[in-house]
């Protein structure tokens, strides 16, 4: 995985920047992100061979790294769908 800070495709997202989560998001690749807690996006990069961009975000309220894995396939609006800029 090439967690390089860049991918090949547009997204709304950068790093530095503070965000809330939208949505629950827990499974086997991502999160646990809880509605309403407030992420740091920490990196970005993207996996060829997963086929998807890795956001990983630390936690404000815990310090605890937790990753959101975009797919390839998965429209542009996932991102604000699940996340808004805080």
């Amino acid at each position: 995985m090439a967690l390089d800070g860049k991918t090949w495709r547009p997204h709304p997202m950068r790093v530095g920047a503070l965000y809330r989560a939208l949505r629950r998001c827990d499974g086997p690749t991502s999160g646990p992100f809880r509605v309403g807690e407030q992420y740091l996006l920490a990196h970005l990069g993207h996996s060829h061979y997963d086929e998807c961009t890795v956001f990983t975000f630390e936690e404000t309220s815990t310090s605890k790294m937790v990753a959101w894995w975009w797919l390839d396939s998965e429209p542009e609006s996932a991102c604000s769908e699940n996340f808004e800029l805080w």
